[in-house]
This record gives structure tokens, C-alpha cells and sequence, in this order.
């Protein structure tokens, strides 16, 4: 993280930078080894023999008793958190999907940017959307173990996508980053006979809206029909049932659900990462969040497909020392609970169904 030295910067001033860096390292390390005495005995009451739901069970009880942060506290914890992380110096932060290095406080997100690199804000691996919004997140809207510090306009991209792996991007980032359609298709999922399409027009106001049916005519949908929160914007991916509409009228859409025909996947360095903490909110959040179904998710359950994914990434991208202070400073200073998948990643492999 160092800049090269310009031909007059004297040898005196660089040893003071070197002397510098070696001082906050060996803090650093000194500071890990504590936060990981404090968090020894977290696990005593866990029986780590147990396997499938009870395992999970037993894990939402050890780390469910948790300080509940705000919107705005979220700011403080990440940029202490992902702090120093990857190769940033110790006065900036880590942004998990580019690499970048942000600086604290000035490079907030105010607003929607067009281009890379110019501000970060807080994203949730687990989309606000896959809880029905904000507010009916149960505290997964504000838990840090599923935010990260991330280039808003990247942010933007990943929208509420899930994560895959993905084949002919529409868009890649700089680090890497990539949209486009699932290699691992989410029509595993769906049932045969219903029938998708693309919403051409949705008005939330009014209540309805129509949907695009191949080889057929566009089938008018209202917002009752809606699985989960009920809301439909233009060009979303939907299945249907279709049912006889008003005489002289095209069919209506009942039973109507998002489906998954697009993809995020992360650089590969970080995929573990997040797939600990994707499996993090499905055990943490277990009976707790009673809304969405999509293609990808039902509620706290993963679908198979993307949790087989997500599994092949912990295995590919293991557990790693920054991921491990992470770990320890979200419990010893902000939020007093853990992620077990971090601490312990065999456990993973005990539990048959996320």
C-alpha cells in the first residue's frame, strides 16, 4: 500500500514510514491475538456432534443474542471492520468487491453514481428485497456479518441479483465483478407448467400492470396475484400461471413469482467469503424471516442450486486471516456475537440443507 517514494524522499523519512508500518502490524497482531481469547470460550455450550436441523438449531441459539445496530451505526462499524483489510493501509478501508481502498467518511456514497471508483456505501449480500424491505429484515437489514463496504456503482450492478457464477457478461468490473446470465440456471426451480415472461409495464400506484408471454398475448397482472411484497418493475423476470381474463380481454397472471435469470459473481478471492456469510443469514435468521420466495430464495432456505454454489466457494476460497479479524472485531466491539461458519468452517459440511 505504500506509493513509490518520488527520487527526494530522503532514506530518513522512509525508515519513519517502515518504522510506522511495523509498529501498526505488530499492534495489529497483538490486537488479533486478544480478540481471539475473548471469543474462546463462545462455543462452550455447543455440541459439536450434532448434524442437519438440530445443528442448526443449536447454532441460531449460540449467536442469536446479539447488540442490534442502526442504519447509521452500520457507517462506523464497517469502516472499523474492513479497515486495514486486503491491501489497504491502516487508514483506509476494504472494498470487497473491487479491491479498492476507500478513505473513510469522505468517500460515503450521498447518491447513485455513473461510473466506478467514485464513492462506497453498504451493501447487503443478502438483498433487502429477499425480506420484503428494510424494515422487515429482523435486525439481518443492520448485521454487519452481512455488510460490507462496496463501490456504489458496483453496488448498483449486483442490484438483487444473486450471486453465481455467471457466462457472456453484460457487465464487468474492473476487479473482475460480473453480471450476466447463470451458468447455473434457477429454471431447476420452477415448475413445468407454469409459464415466464418479462414485465413491460407495472404501475405500483394503480395496482397492475402486464406481462410479456412468449407466443401469446400479454397477460394483465394484479398486485394481488404478487408473491412476497407484492411489486413488479419493468423488465423483471416472472412466473406465472395464466387463468381466463375479462371477456373480449388477454389472460390475467395469477400466482405470479421473481425468477432468477441473472447472476453477480464475485472476484474469486472473496467468493468464500461471502458464501460464509450468506450461510451465516440463513442460520441466524432461521423462522425469522417470513418473506420472499424467489428463485433463489425461500424465506431463509437457500435453493439448492445456489447453495450448491455457494458451498463450492467456501471449499475453493477458504477462511483467511482477514476474515478471521473481521470476525473478531465484529464480535468484540459492535455487535457481541459470531459467525460460526468463520470460526469453525467444517460445519458447513454437517449441515445437509441451508
Amino acid at each position: 500500500w505504500f506509493s513509490k517514494p518520488s527520487s527526494r524522499m530522503s532514506a530518513t523519512k522512509l525508515a519513519s514510514i517502515a518504522a510506522v508500518a511495523v509498529v501498526w502490524l505488530a499492534l495489529d497482531s497483538l490486537r488479533s491475538q486478544f480478540l481471539v481469547q475473548l471469543g474462546n470460550g463462545y462455543y462452550s455450550k455447543l455440541d459439536f456432534s450434532l448434524k442437519g436441523e438440530l445443528l442448526k438449531d443449536a447454532l441460531r441459539e449460540t449467536i442469536k443474542d446479539q447488540t442490534v445496530l442502526s442504519y447509521k451505526e452500520v457507517w462506523a462499524a464497517l469502516e472499523d471492520v474492513d479497515r486495514g483489510q486486503g491491501e489497504c493501509s491502516p487508514s483506509t478501508i476494504h472494498d470487497i468487491y473491487t479491491g479498492t481502498c476507500w478513505l473513510p467518511r469522505d468517500q460515503r456514497c450521498s447518491k447513485a453514481t455513473a461510473s466506478e471508483n467514485q464513492c462506497y456505501n453498504r451493501e447487503h449480500v443478502w438483498p433487502k428485497s429477499w425480506y420484503g424491505g428494510f424494515e422487515r429484515g429482523g435486525g439481518a437489514e443492520t448485521d454487519v456479518f452481512s455488510l460490507f463496504a462496496v463501490d456504489g456503482f458496483v453496488n448498483r450492478q449486483r442490484w438483487n441479483f444473486p450471486y453465481g457464477e455467471v457466462v457472456n457478461a453484460s457487465y464487468t468490473s474492473k476487479s473482475g465483478a460480473k453480471v450476466g446470465p447463470c451458468t447455473h440456471s434457477a429454471s431447476v426451480t420452477a415448475e413445468t407448467s407454469r409459464v415466464r415472461g418479462r414485465v413491460k409495464w407495472y404501475s405500483e400506484t394503480k395496482g397492475y400492470g402486464f406481462v410479456e408471454v412468449p407466443r401469446s398475448v400479454d397477460a394483465l397482472v394484479h398486485r394481488s396475484e404478487v408473491e412476497g411484497a407484492g411489486k413488479l418493475h419493468k423488465g423483471q423476470a416472472v412466473e406465472m400461471d395464466l387463468a381466463e381474463g375479462m371477456p373480449g380481454k388477454g389472460p390475467r397472471g395469477v400466482k405470479v413469482r421473481s425468477v432468477v435469470d441473472t447472476c453477480f459473481e464475485p472476484p474469486d478471492n472473496v467468493k468464500g467469503d461471502l458464501a460464509r456469510a450468506m450461510f451465516y443469514v440463513s442460520v441466524r435468521y432461521r423462522g425469522q424471516l417470513g418473506c420472499c420466495q424467489n428463485d433463489a430464495v425461500k424465506a431463509h432456505r437457500l435453493h439448492k442450486w445456489l447453495e450448491g454454489v455457494l458451498r463450492r466457494w467456501h471449499e475453493e476460497d477458504g477462511v483467511d486471516g482477514a476474515e478471521q479479524r473481521r470476525n473478531e472485531l465484529i464480535y468484540a466491539r459492535w455487535q457481541h456475537n459470531r459467525n460460526p461458519f468463520v470460526d469453525h468452517p467444517t460445519l458447513v459440511a454437517r449441515i445437509d440443507d441451508f
